[in-house]
């Protein structure tokens, strides 16, 4: 069996040949790409701004960019860890946008979808989608099968942030199928 780092060699080598097949515009490097990163992209944008179409606008917006910096990419740069990183982004930005359009109450809190609080949670994704913003990407990063380093990395945090923030969804989690409770329940007055 190939070492942990052969195998990153090999992924790097494949990665700078695709993004240098994109700076070339070869459609077929973006399919490849696009093949190998769109399923988990999109479960990782849906989780975090946990509406299907805007995950899809946000993941088509990762790709588009791909595509802008392949001229530009460095020699090593991964690609996966690189998607991951700008989705995030985006969907941070887009969470941001979403709060400052929100409908208030009278009190100065978002309206909460009324629907969506008497449906019962019993899904785990249902469960992960009611996890402050921050945690519910922590988890999401780490159910995608990034080590803690490279998830801290994409969400610009130290290991040590990156892993109390974790093991806060973790607990958060517990305490919501436990429970029932949810994040959102929690905030109402």
């Amino acid at each position: 069996m190939p070492s942990s780092s052969h195998l990153t060699v090999i992924d790097i080598e494949k990665d700078t040949g695709l993004m240098r097949a994109l700076a070339a515009r070869k459609q077929s490097a973006l399919q490849d790409i696009m093949n190998q990163h769109l399923s988990g992209l999109l479960a990782f944008a849906t989780r975090l701004v946990r509406e299907r179409t805007d995950a899809e606008d946000i993941v088509q917006e990762a790709f588009f960019r791909l595509w802008q910096a392949a001229a530009d990419w460095k020699q090593g740069g991964r690609i996966r860890p690189w998607l991951y990183t700008t989705t995030y982004r985006l969907g941070i930005d887009h969470i941001r946008r979403q709060a400052r359009h929100a409908p208030m109450q009278e009190d100065g809190e978002p309206l909460q979808d009324m629907e969506a609080s008497l449906v019962e949670r019993a899904d785990i994704s249902a469960l992960i989608g009611q996890l402050p913003q921050r945690q519910r990407a922590a988890l999401s990063l780490y159910i995608e099968g990034y080590n803690h380093n490279e998830a801290a990395q994409i969400m610009d945090l130290s290991l040590d942030a990156f892993t109390s923030l974790l093991a806060r969804a973790r607990k958060t989690l517990l305490h919501h199928t436990r429970t029932g409770e949810t994040h959102e329940k929690r905030r109402k007055p």
